[in-house]
């Protein structure tokens, strides 16, 4: 699994990024890694990422997640 992860950061973030940020974790102490860990992520910049084309999903299958996320139940949503 951490094989996967770290060729998906190469692909994504380019292989120097990737090295960078590995060799930054790699010396950082224990109780900063625990402390980034628990900081809640802020989700706005991926976000902002994201595109529309992006979706894998139809519009249904969007609004449908979307209800799920709200708590609708499988009868509520038909």
């Amino acid at each position: 699994m951490v094989e996967s992860l770290t060729e998906h950061a190469r692909v994504r973030l380019g292989d120097d990024e990737a090295e960078r940020l590995a060799a930054e974790g790699a010396a950082s102490k224990p109780e900063a890694a625990v402390a980034r860990v628990l900081t809640p992520l802020d989700c706005t910049k991926f976000a902002a990422e994201w595109q529309a084309s992006d979706n894998p999903l139809t519009q249904r299958e969007s609004e449908v997640a979307e209800l799920v996320a709200d708590g609708l139940t499988n009868r509520e949503i038909a």
